[in-house]
């Protein structure tokens, strides 16, 4: 009995795994994804400090003249006090002096020797950065199963951190087999066809950040795919593509039968992707998406990535809200995937899609799940591939 997808998601979601966690330096840390809370041990700034080149003044009166008695950088810490009547040159960042009313920019004074000439209305704690108005001690900075970009790792070295807990990178073996395909940039005969289901899968694992090898292509062979599977139970995530069918040489689902595979579901209610199982050995999933290219594409970002979510303690994000620009007939049965192009506001459908085909992919960023026809302008919930 097929699967819906709300299940299938359900049954990877409810999925019980081994999750490690490794300590990771710093400029190694992007697109991991952080085991541990981190909390701010510094302030941010650490002391009230100017955020202009200009003067500290005491006073706010437009139009007096004070002495400037000093220079602040602000690669010094000094304990300075403004009296009355005076100011002191201060540079940006520079910790300000004591009775500081606010900081006058260089451009709006006049300058005579020592003397300086208040040209402007002042407001109290002007250009002055408050101390910890930024981050302050104890604030929660990032929570623990994000994953990190170049922003959070601009936070993390703000605060000194060398290296932080993340999730171990998930290892993601690809397999491909059949007769008819060969690798690209070999020779291949006139009934033969270039691998595409393997550097498409490949490469989309690496871009959520996972270690991958793409195993050679083997020939349809029942002993040869059971061998290759047993070899590869180390990793984390094994995904084939193709021979989950009945055909004669559909040996797929017969190797793992063999090995002890464990099923968490055979078969889903999706088209394109009718084929698509889920089992696992140990502490290793087997994915198998369908032999189509398009299909095995859209079912990988449809369960696919949120296999490889869970397995790295990243939480997948969510479905998008936009309008559907052109209507789209839905043949009655299983719910449709179709990929599209989401330009801010509107979705629109690729032109075709046959699952087969590869094309559809090239201008695509997203894609719909629909259990009927829609209409021209009609509200619905979308999926982003590309960001």
């Amino acid at each position: 009995m097929l699967t819906t997808i709300k299940d299938a998601t359900r049954l990877i979601e409810q999925h019980k795994i081994d999750r490690t966690t490794q300590r990771v330096a710093l400029k190694n840390v992007l697109k991991r994804v952080l085991a541990e809370d981190i909390f701010a041990s510094i302030n941010l700034p650490p002391s009230d400090n100017s955020a202009m080149d200009g003067y500290a003044i005491p006073i706010s009166s437009t139009g007096d003249v004070l002495n400037s008695t000093d220079t602040i950088y602000a690669d010094e810490q000094r304990e300075l006090t403004l009296k009355s009547g005076e100011c002191m040159r201060i540079m940006t960042g520079a910790t300000i002096p004591q009775n500081c009313y606010a900081i006058v920019p260089i451009e709006d004074v006049k300058t005579d020797g020592q003397k300086v000439k208040l040209m402007q209305n002042i407001r109290p704690a002007q250009h002055i950065r408050s101390c910890a108005e930024d981050i302050k001690t104890g604030d929660l900075l990032l929570k623990a199963d994000i994953r990190l970009n170049s922003y959070h790792i601009a936070v993390l070295a703000s605060q000194g951190i060398e290296s932080v807990l993340c999730f171990k990178q998930i290892e993601v073996a690809i397999i491909s087999s059949g007769d008819e395909l060969k690798s690209y940039g070999s020779d291949k005969e006139s009934h033969q066809i270039y691998d595409i289901n393997s550097p498409l899968l490949a490469n989309r694992c690496r871009e959520l950040n996972c270690k991958v090898v793409e195993v050679p292509i083997f020939e349809d062979n029942l002993h040869q795919m059971i061998e290759s599977i047993k070899s590869l139970l180390k990793f984390d995530l094994i995904i084939t593509t193709g021979g989950a069918s009945v055909g004669d040489k559909d040996y797929t689902k017969k190797a793992l039968e063999s090995i002890g595979a464990m099923s968490i579901f055979d078969g889903v209610q999706v088209r394109p992707g009718k084929p698509t199982a889920l089992s696992y050995i140990n502490n290793t999933l087997l994915l198998n998406l369908p032999g189509n290219p398009l299909a095995a594409a859209l079912c990988f970002e449809l369960f696919g990535t949120t296999i490889v979510s869970k397995l790295s303690g990243c939480h997948k994000s969510g479905v998008l809200n936009c309008v559907l620009k052109k209507a789209i007939h839905i043949k009655s049965g299983r719910p449709a995937i179709i990929p599209g192009f989401y330009d801010g506001r509107y979705f629109t459908a690729a032109s075709k899609y046959s699952p087969a085909m590869i094309s559809p992919l090239i201008n695509s960023n997203s894609f719909l799940l629909a259990e009927h026809s829609l209409e021209d302008n009609q509200a619905i919930q979308i999926y982003l591939t590309q960001y």
